[in-house]
Order: structure tokens, then sequence, then C-alpha cells
């Protein structure tokens, strides 16, 4: 965990990331997070960015990015947004191979 809180390295090609992947990773990223409130979480995110919907939130990565920075300001965000870069390369390679 020791680049952990390194800048958030960027995220495979939009065409490739669903919001679904994006949010089971973002989900899975938090487990890093002792008792994390994940959809109290997601709610704050939601209303932080001003979309109408999860799906909003999560179909426009750029939006999600900001709003976790503003919300958790940025060494935290960047943790969360690594684990969550390697989440979404797994879930990528498990819905495209399996």
């Amino acid at each position: 965990m020791q680049n952990a809180t390194e800048e958030s390295r960027p995220m495979p090609l939009p065409h490739q990331v669903t919001p679904t992947i994006l949010r089971e990773s973002f989900k899975r990223s938090l487990e890093i997070l002792e008792d994390s409130p994940t959809e109290g979480l997601i709610e704050s995110l939601r209303i932080k960015s001003g979309a109408a919907t999860e799906e909003e939130l999560f179909s426009d990565y750029k939006l999600f990015e900001h709003s976790l920075h503003q919300l958790l300001g940025d060494q935290t965000a960047n943790t969360i947004l690594n684990f969550m870069h390697d989440e979404t390369y797994s879930n990528i390679f498990q819905c495209h191979y399996h």
C-alpha cells in the first residue's frame, strides 16, 4: 500500500467502463476503509455532483472523480481511485473473458 496515496492513475478507456463496473469497483475499493458507509457515501457524492441518479454519477467518470476529490480530499480520493483502477481492470477482465 506504499504507493496507494500517489496521484491517481488513469482509468481504462471509457467504452470499457460501464456504470455497473465503475460502481462495483468503487464499492470494492471502499472495502479498504473499515466500517465504510458505502451507500451514504454514494448518496453524498451524488448530491455533491448534482447528479439526479447514481446511474448518472457513475456514467460520467470525470464528474464522479471531481466529486470524490471535493468530498474526501485529494489524498483519500487518490487512494480510493488507485484501488478502483485495479478493481476496474479486474472487472473488465472478468466481463470479457468469463
